[in-house]
């Protein structure tokens, strides 16, 4: 619980310990935290070209790759394979190596990208290749269950396909579960693209947005007021003095990516481990000692992968629907004319359920049932907030405003309550 959060030094059930940064340990009997893995430096080398750099990603990552194979032992090999790049590049990488025995598992809409291109790649690199389909969304009413396995640390939502797969997956046969998890936010720049220019925050707000896109949501709501004031608050445990000089890519990369990696392995709890070579710390202290915009919009990913494992995009890419890469032209994913595909795409299909692997959205706001279940979960644990003034207004709010989001929020609080009670 102290490890995950989007927020900056929040307020623990430990005295005077308010945040375990990543990659540090935290002790009970010395009361100090020790940082075991420094993988960011403001030191940037500016010696070296892309395309040299991109050699040592190549070494780098299939080190990596190798290390995290390896340690499966006499097992099978379990891949999570999608439409987007990381996981495939993850796969490309484990053959590169010699590993055989590779199973490739992919979850999403039926005969939505996500199913199809990854059917495609483990089709052609003749893997045994397991599909679970998310159609209809009935994943999403358990709820309970994704309150126990997060233990309140983040929302129920994110892990409920995961826990509905390896319920199901005879993971005996597996060792790790190989994963693309924080490529392109190492590697291609997603954590740059939401942070400011002069990498800074300017506000409180601005902090509260960079390191989680979704507060847009909140402050869109009906009830905005009373969240710019919560927001606000950041400045109880942070003065401005400080905020303003935190170098906003870092905190970005550590609060919504290496915390959210957290989120992800929730899933897998009591069931399986989940790796991801991207992690590698040689790999990671290598990339962010050089400068930030040689990684924007995946201008590093895709010298090292034409340079390195150009099969990897003979495939379309989820993210654009396109193959990332025509003869000298790379279809980045944020330009105007993809984003123009985007968007009429949505003008013709607006209730198309397939734009996303996990299409929760839809199924939130199109399945009555799912709606029901989330309202009535929290409205019959509404008591437990009683003599909390401030917490009960809120919850009253989103119960009448009745916005999706705000709702799965409320019920992971009301649950993990509940629980603990």
């Amino acid at each position: 619980m102290l490890a995950y959060s989007f927020m900056l030094d929040n307020f623990t059930l430990l005295d005077k310990v308010y945040k375990v940064r990543p990659a540090s340990l935290y002790s009970c009997f010395t009361g100090n935290e020790e940082k075991y893995f420094e993988y960011y430096t403001y030191e940037k080398d500016t010696a070296y070209s892309p395309e040299s750099i991109a050699e040592g990603i190549d070494i780098l990552f299939r080190r990596a790759v190798l290390d995290s194979f390896s340690a499966d032992g006499e097992k099978s090999h379990l891949v999570t394979l999608s439409g987007g790049l990381d996981s495939r590049m993850c796969l490309f990488y484990a053959l590169k190596n010699g590993f055989q025995d590779i199973t490739t598992l992919n979850y999403s809409q039926t005969f939505y990208r996500e199913e199809t291109i990854a059917k495609a790649i483990a089709a052609d690199c003749h893997c045994e290749h397991i599909f679970f389909s998310l159609d209809n969304g009935n994943y999403l009413a358990n709820i309970n269950e994704g309150i126990l396995a997060t233990q309140g640390m983040s929302t129920y939502r994110p892990i409920l396909s995961a826990r509905m797969i390896w319920k199901k997956l005879q993971m005996n046969r597996f060792g790790f579960v190989h994963s693309g998890l924080l490529g392109d936010a190492i590697l291609g720049g997603y954590c740059i693209e939401k942070c400011n220019v002069d990498d800074r925050f300017h506000s409180p707000l601005d902090f509260a947005i960079q390191l989680n896109a979704k507060n847009k949501l909140v402050l869109s709501a009906s009830y905005k007021e009373a969240y710019i004031k919560l927001f606000e608050r950041i400045l109880d445990w942070i003065s401005t003095e400080k905020l303003f000089v935190l170098p906003s890519e870092k905190y970005v990369l550590d609060n919504r990516y290496i915390n959210g990696l957290m989120q992800s392995a929730l899933g897998t709890r009591d069931v399986a481990v989940l790796s991801s070579p991207y992690t590698g710390k040689r790999l990671m202290k290598y990339v962010y000692s050089f400068p930030s915009f040689l990684r924007l919009n995946h201008n590093l990913y895709f010298t090292w992968m034409k340079k390195y494992m150009p099969e990897a995009t003979n495939y379309r890419w989820e993210n654009t629907n396109m193959k990332p890469v025509y003869g000298r032209i790379n279809v980045k994913p944020r330009t105007w004319f993809v984003d123009f595909c985007r968007w009429l795409d949505l003008k013709a299909y607006p209730k198309k359920p397939e734009r996303s692997r996990n299409p929760y959205n839809y199924w939130m706001y199109y399945n009555d049932r799912i709606q029901k279940e989330l309202y009535d979960y929290c409205a019959g644990r509404m008591e437990l907030l009683s003599g909390y003034r401030e917490l009960m207004e809120t919850a009253q709010c989103i119960l009448k405003d009745q916005n999706i989001y705000m709702l799965i929020r409320l019920a992971t609080l009301l649950g993990f309550l509940h629980m603990c009670l």
